[in-house]
């Protein structure tokens, strides 16, 4: 089933002009918009606020009615909380306690060997390194090596004996790492 172009035209049209008329004949109903008469006019708007009375009228036992005005508590001096806690005071790095695993003897012993072979390994495993040119990749790395070397060394001074033998070994596998890359 076809449509008549024209007439759908024709529909749409008389629709445009009926919504128009309406329009139009609302606009002039309405009238002026400053000749219009307000409800309420703005300029007594002042009188409107209410009177309070200027006399306490007693209540039917004798006794005025109670005071209910607010009572507003005073407010303390510190109003701000300090949410950040108080910086700890400086100490010297040696006045510290340092906590150490307790090992038997036997475990002693042996981390200390094995502190000291790794350490010999890591050590060795550096000094093939000198007079060779090295990347900057490899030159990180060997400043990790000698960080841990040195950490390790820390901690056999004070008697850390399972620190000392993890930081060797870390500068241990490090150092493998380094000779595999040259």
């Amino acid at each position: 089933m076809l449509r008549n172009p024209a007439h759908g035209r024709k529909l749409s049209l008389s629709h445009c002009c009926l919504g128009l008329t309406i329009g139009v004949s609302l606009l002039a109903l309405t009238g002026c918009a400053e000749r219009r008469a307000r409800a309420f006019p703005w300029a007594t708007a002042v009188l409107v606020h209410p009177r309070l009375p200027t006399q306490v009228v007693p209540t039917l036992d004798g006794e005025p009615p109670p005071d209910l005005r607010p009572s507003i508590p005073e407010t303390p001096l510190r109003l701000i909380a300090h949410s950040v806690p108080p910086r700890p005071r400086e100490t010297s790095r040696g006045s510290q306690p340092v906590l150490v695993p307790q090992l038997s003897p036997e475990d002693m012993s042996e981390a200390k060997q094995q502190t000291q072979d790794s350490l010999a390994v890591a050590e060795r495993n550096l000094g093939s390194t000198k007079g060779r040119k090295l990347t900057p990749a490899q030159s990180d790395l060997v400043a990790k090596i000698r960080s841990f070397i040195e950490q390790a060394k820390g901690a056999v001074g004070s008697g850390d004996w399972a620190r000392a033998r993890t930081l060797a070994e870390k500068a241990q596998v490090l150092s493998e790492d380094l000779v595999r890359s040259l």
